[in-house]
């Protein structure tokens, strides 16, 4: 069993590695020596379509690091995520804590989710997967993992109370 982690990774807390460990994955393009930017090159040589695709990270970052996820929890969040992506959003992440989804999008497109028609929309969407609360973090699109308190939005602000 192999995994896609590079170099890069190795200088952030991926909640996926210890698992990816445990379960006795090896990590080729890291054990390469492959950073990010080096598996693009590579890509672009072969002439794949995904060297300029945006990445993705493993839906575990959604989750607050440590927390047991179920299956049908990794599939909610993706379902949500695939709503999101459905109204054109390039930039965003379905946060899970419990029965309340956070959504993070970058600060230009928060307006568009608040337009009454758009936000019904979303509301009534995000409800059916089974979330009771759905919530909008006015601090922007954070790429990474979930992290505590404190965490710095976007603009350099303070992240909301719950992270």
């Amino acid at each position: 069993m192999v995994h896609g982690e590079q170099t890069d990774d190795l200088l952030e807390d991926r909640p996926g590695r210890k698992a990816a460990q445990e379960a006795g994955a090896r990590a080729p393009l890291a054990e390469a020596g492959l950073s990010k930017a080096d598996v693009r090159a590579l890509a672009r040589k072969l002439g794949l379509s995904v060297a300029e695709a945006p990445p993705l990270a493993c839906l575990a970052t959604r989750f607050p690091v440590g927390a047991h996820i179920t299956a049908e929890e990794l599939a909610r969040v993706q379902a949500a995520e695939d709503v999101l992506a459905g109204m054109g959003l390039s930039n965003y992440r379905a946060r899970w804590h419990g029965d309340l989804v956070r959504i993070e999008v970058p600060p230009d497109d928060i307006f568009r989710l608040v337009e009454p028609d758009t936000r019904r929309y979303l509301v009534a969407r995000l409800s059916a997967l089974g979330f009771r609360y759905v919530t909008l973090d006015l601090a922007g699109y954070h790429a990474g993992p979930m992290v505590g308190a404190g965490r710095q939005g976007p603009e350099g602000s303070a992240g909301g109370a719950e992270r």
